[in-house]
Order: C-alpha cells, then structure tokens, then sequence
C-alpha cells in the first residue's frame, strides 16, 4: 500500500485577524457609520470568532451611549441589566473607554441604593465625555453634580418636574468642567398658583421668579453650569426654559453685560414657545453670533444673527419643515458636532 502524500495546507493571509488593531478598529467603526449607526450592523463581525468578540466587543459600549434606568419599566429594554454594572466597572477593557452614558433615574424605595452606588462612581468612567442625565427633579441632580466626572464636555439634564414649592435648595457644589456643549430641558412644570399665572405676563422677570422658587432653582443650577463654563461654551440648547430668566440670573450674580463673557459661544437654541426677548438680544449675540428661537404655537423658527457695526443685527424667519436641515447646515458652518 503507497503512502498517502499529504499536502501541507497553505496559511490564510486573507484572515480578518491579520488586520493591526487600530484597523480592525476603524473597519467596524465604518460599518456602524454607514449603516445608519446600527450596533446590529457590527455584530456579524464580532461573532467571526472568539478571539474578536473578545478583543473587540467593548466597541459596543463606546460607539453609542451606555443606557442605565432607574425606575423607568417601559425603557428597561434599551438599556443595560443593573445587575451588570459592577462587571462594567471593574472591566479595564470597558470602562476606561467608556465615552457616552444616558441615565435615566426616578427614585423609589427599592432603587435608592443602587443609585447612589452609580452616581457617586461615575467617576470611575474615566473617558466618559458626553452624559446625558434624566432626572425627577431639580433637587436629585444637585445632590450628584459633584461626582460628575470633569472630563464631561457634553452635558444633556432633562427634568422631568421642577421641585416642590418653597422647598430649600442645598448648596450648590459643582465641579469646574470644560464643557463645550449644555443642553437644558423641562418636561414639565410645576402647577402655578394664580400669582405666578398673572406675573408670567408682565415683563418683570424678577417679580416672576421671586413668586416662583420652584423655578428658580432651575436657573440657579443652569446659571452656574453656564458661568463655570463659560471659558468652553460653544453650544447652547434650552427647552421649555426662558432665556430671559437665564441672563437676569447671569446678570445679578456673575454680571453677565457684555461681549467676551462667554468668548467661544457659537450658537444658542431656546425652544420656549414665546417670542424673544428684544431687550436682550443684543447682549447675547455679543457672545454668540447666531441665535435660533422655535415658537411651537406659531409652527416657525427664527434665526437671529448679528452681522457687524455695518448691518446690524437682523432675523430670518423660517418653516419647522425646515427646521433639522437649517439646524444641521448651522452646526457644519460653526464646526459644531456634538450633536448626540
């Protein structure tokens, strides 16, 4: 009986595990860009074989933000399992790489500890540059504001309702940020009592927030935000807030007058459903050149620019149809892409 001759298999050179990492990296990071930022959309890459699921699958915690919820059952499935949390913590292949992170908390008796474990590590992410923080009340942020981590350049508050009436704010510890980018929304409102109903006609704004304490804690914390960061400011965005409220805070506090106060401001967005404030107008676009104002009632945006000692300051008024592709065109021209 002859010998068998066996022929040596050549070596695949043509394996995905021959790529360098940064590539592989890259490679993935443009399958998820061009396929409308889908995580679904790498997966079939990751499951190749062991050694790149393991190597990799912690680009599927940094290329959109990590979810955590507190208390919200209808969003429990589009965010992590809390149980999971202490392995994301102590995973140095994650969490130093952790960049975006989206809470969601409203307290309740079961939950309370498991909060404050995550809030007051969240220092622990220490990459982690764009947070996103949904919260019951005014009152619960402030507790946590001094265990965000400094390296945030983005930050997104939703409140869901404003504190109680005549409720004690405690002070206010914030950390020093470089934030680029402050987006502040209400929900909701607190139900006013007649007297704040009869002020919020009247253009004294002070008399408005002296009736109104619930409110007022609101700008306290945003005004600080913006004063503490006023040296990186380059994007606002308010809803549901009122600008006019925010610049009397700045004003009596940080004596916010002039230009230079926020030296690299580019844009400011106020969805306040109201019209503008004309008085103030050219205070703010002193520090920032363009301001968009949405009116919901009136279904219309304005975009208010100042274009020098030579034209002035003038407005253009535009459809809501319009509205995301003139947002986006803006941002592009004012290199703003922190968009999330």
């Amino acid at each position: 009986m002859s010998e068998l001759n066996i022929i040596p298999l050549k070596k695949d050179t043509s394996s995905v595990l021959l790529l360098p990492f940064p590539v592989l990296a890259r490679i993935m990071y443009e399958t998820f860009k061009s396929n409308d930022f889908e995580l679904r959309s790498i997966l079939p890459m990751l499951y190749t074989c062991k050694y790149v699921y393991y190597t990799y699958n912690f680009m599927l915690f940094t290329l959109q933000p990590l979810r955590l919820n507190f208390g919200v059952y209808k969003d429990k499935s589009l965010s992590i399992p809390l149980s999971k949390l202490s392995y994301l913590l102590s995973n140095e292949r994650i969490c130093p790489k952790l960049q975006m992170l989206y809470i969601t908390i409203i307290p309740t008796l079961l939950n309370r500890k498991a909060i404050n474990e995550t809030l007051t590590n969240l220092d622990r992410f220490q990459s982690l540059s764009q947070l996103t923080i949904k919260v019951k009340s005014i009152n619960f942020l402030v507790q946590y504001l001094k265990y965000f981590p400094v390296t945030l350049i983005y930050l997104k508050v939703v409140v869901i309702r404003n504190v109680q009436f005549y409720s004690k704010l405690k002070c206010l510890d914030i950390p020093r940020f470089s934030l680029k980018v402050l987006k502040f929304q209400l929900l909701t409102h607190s139900l006013p009592s007649l007297r704040v109903v009869n002020t919020l006609v009247s253009v004294n704004f002070r008399t408005s927030l002296k009736l109104n304490p619930s409110i007022i804690h609101v700008y306290q914390v945003l005004s600080q935000l913006l004063y503490m960061n006023r040296e990186s400011m380059e994007y606002l965005e308010l809803d549901m807030l009122n600008l006019n409220q925010v610049f009397l805070i700045l004003s009596d506090m940080y004596h916010f007058a002039g230009p230079e106060f926020f030296p690299n401001l580019k844009l400011i967005k106020v969805d306040q459903t109201t019209n503008y404030p004309v008085f103030q107008v050219s205070t703010w676009l002193s520090n920032s050149g363009t301001i968009i104002y949405i009116n919901n009632y009136l279904s219309n945006f304005v975009i208010i620019k100042n274009y020098g000692a030579s034209q002035g300051i003038r407005e253009s008024k535009f459809d809501m149809v319009s509205f995301h592709c003139k947002l986006s065109s803006i941002k592009k021209q004012l290199n703003l892409y922190y968009n999330k």
